[in-house]
């Protein structure tokens, strides 16, 4: 199965090993499901306005791209908490090196 759905998420969140972070919680998709890329998802309950979304989104991106490029053995699902706008880029970079 390809790209990500709302029942992909679904089954992801519930079946699928979790990994929590200060900056995102990580969701590993669960057998049958495979992601051509990462997802990051900034929700609307804990980012208010869509700038802030966007903005969660893209320093989450940087990090991870920055860290480990385009290789397939991560791509998950990322949950962001708001915790990620208001630390370093340092960190956040940190925190997705642990991850593996």
């Amino acid at each position: 199965m390809s790209g990500l759905t709302s029942n992909t998420i679904k089954e992801i969140s519930i079946k699928g090993k979790k990994t929590y972070s200060p900056f995102f919680t990580y969701m590993a998709p669960v057998k049958g499901f495979y992601l051509e890329r990462p997802a990051f998802v900034a929700s609307k309950k804990e980012f208010k306005t869509a700038v802030l979304r966007n903005k969660a989104k893209r320093r989450a991106r940087s990090a991870f791209f920055s860290i480990f490029g385009n290789k397939k053995a991560v791509f998950g699902l990322f949950l962001l908490k708001k915790a990620i706008l208001k630390e370093k880029f340092s960190s956040l970079c940190d925190s997705f090196k642990n991850l593996m």
